[in-house]
């Protein structure tokens, strides 16, 4: 509709009072530098023993990569590299806890869990140590792996619907392009990326 008639998307948008929304969505969109200097959100609840949490991964990596003048299609790729070939990158990693079902659903995404609600706990540092991986092995190794939320100790489990849709859903993306690339489907061990150069 944005492109055979936008002045009646933008009318509808303004009827349902959204319209604000979006301009603020598209005054807000920028290129990120690179994967190491974005702060990562997890939309969808999961368990954390007891208790039901969102992730929280705040980049604290003293070196941050600049934006190129020319954003190629690889631009994010060589960014990442030029970062590991010389410094680690670290973030804190923090969960949200959820404290009251009803404002912190677990099947509603749409509803931001009030920060001044939801209690905020840093349960650990992650550290990605200085490596080259952009490598023909490398490449084909990140071609062949499969991930899913579903990849996780039963403590630490994904729940809630959206959750589950993603968990089917990527299980059979995977089983899809692996059959595209005839390739065998199969769960990596350390070994596969500590004996890889």
């Amino acid at each position: 509709m944005t492109k055979s008639n936008p002045l009646i998307f933008g009318g509808e948008l303004l009827i349902q009072g959204k319209l604000v929304k979006i301009l603020n969505l598209i005054k807000n969109m920028k290129h990120e530098t690179s994967p190491l200097d974005v702060r990562y959100f997890s939309t969808a609840p999961y368990m954390f023993g007891d208790k039901i949490v969102k992730y929280i991964l705040i980049p604290t990596s003293t070196y941050k990569s600049k934006l190129p003048k020319n954003l190629t299609a690889t631009y994010l790729s060589e960014n990442m590299q030029n970062h590991l070939k010389k410094h680690e990158a670290t973030f804190d990693f923090l969960i949200r806890i959820q404290t009251n079902e009803n404002e912190m659903p677990t099947n509603d995404a749409s509803i931001t869990w009030d920060i001044k609600k939801s209690k905020i706990v840093k349960v650990a540092t992650l550290k990605i140590p200085i490596q080259i991986f952009a490598t023909k092995e490398r490449y084909k190794l990140a071609e062949n792996l499969s991930f899913s939320p579903g990849h996780s100790l039963i403590e630490h489990r994904p729940i809630g619907d959206i959750n589950e849709a993603r968990v089917k859903i990527y299980e059979e993306m995977s089983k899809f392009r692996h059959s595209g690339n005839s390739e065998a489907l199969y769960e990596p061990t350390n070994k596969d990326f500590y004996h890889i150069k």
